[in-house]
């Protein structure tokens, strides 16, 4: 799997690609949460979510970004 910023400004956002380039999960930090849909944008199943400690479009630092990235991708494995 891998995971790509498709946005370069705010709201931070991915998406995860299977190795095909499927797109197979979507991303994003929004309203101070950080949310995985499962299978993409237009999902309302959301497989991870989490309040974060500043974040309103964006992760507060390197640390927190990659704790909940880490944390996604165990979500969406489960699923697979």
């Amino acid at each position: 799997m891998h995971i790509k910023r498709i946005e370069s400004c705010y709201p931070e956002q991915y998406e995860v690609t299977d190795e095909n380039g499927h797109v197979i999960s979507y991303m994003r930090v929004r309203w101070g949460y950080f949310k995985v849909f499962y299978p993409n944008a237009e999902s309302n199943n959301v497989i991870y979510s989490a309040k974060l400690k500043n974040g309103w479009w964006s992760f507060e630092n390197k640390k927190e970004q990659e704790y909940h990235l880490m944390k996604a991708m165990e979500a969406i494995k489960q699923i697979l």
